[in-house]
């Protein structure tokens, strides 16, 4: 069984190589208690593409994983080559695993997460 983690790195060497760098964490800034997937990706999207890519990794992610592998919050933070940052939280996406250390919000975390367009999965 795959875990959360080879699902992303499959995701962005095979499935979509535009992407040029992750991160995964146990909560950021004002997501203290979500699973926070952050992207880069090499090129320019506009909303609907940032949509139809981030939608193509949940279902990715909520296929293929356990329901015990499967993070309780998923959110995902996406920036692209022009600056474009997209931030979209998971519904379908509801496992088990929650966050192990909820961090506190860094001081400006708040105003560094305002200026990701929200945008709905």
């Amino acid at each position: 069984m795959p875990s959360l983690l080879d699902i992303i790195e499959e995701y962005i060497s095979w499935k979509s190589p535009a992407f040029i760098g992750f991160g995964l964490s146990d909560g950021i800034g004002m997501l203290p208690t979500w699973t926070v997937v952050s992207l880069s990706i090499n090129g320019v999207l506009d909303e609907s593409r940032a949509v139809e890519k981030l939608q193509q990794l949940e279902n990715d992610i909520d296929t293929r994983l356990s329901v015990e592998e499967k993070p309780r919050r998923l959110a995902f933070l996406l920036e692209d080559n022009s600056g474009n940052m997209y931030m979209a939280k998971s519904w379908r996406v509801q496992g088990k695993r929650r966050v192990t250390t909820p961090v506190l919000p860094a001081p400006g975390a708040e105003e560094e997460l305002e200026n990701y367009r929200k945008i709905r999965l």
